[in-house]
This record gives C-alpha cells, structure tokens and sequence, in this order.
C-alpha cells in the first residue's frame, strides 16, 4: 500500500488529521500525521528550544 505523511497548517496539531488517518489506516496504508515543534500540543517545546540557546 501506499505511505503518507500529513503535515498540519499554522495553529493545528497532528490531531486535526483523526479524521483522515484512521480510514487510510483502515484500508492498510502507513500514515504519519507529525506535530510540528512550536505548534500545536508542542507549543511549549519551542520555549524551551529558545531558552537553551540563549
């Protein structure tokens, strides 16, 4: 089958793919739906990046 990789717009989080992924998965695709650093339930990792390379 077929590997995808769904990436997320501005203010969104891997979550928003749900709807998505789970029928590609379903029908026996490989689906990767990754949160981008900075966004979404990752926001709080770019803080911290930032603050180590002050």
């Amino acid at each position: 089958m077929t590997t995808y990789v769904l990436v997320h717009g501005a203010w969104h989080g891997s979550w928003c793919w749900r709807p998505v992924s789970a029928p590609l998965r379903k029908a026996g695709h490989e689906v990767f739906t990754p949160t981008l650093t900075g966004l979404g339930e990752r926001s709080n990792s770019l803080r911290t990046a930032a603050r180590r390379q002050q």
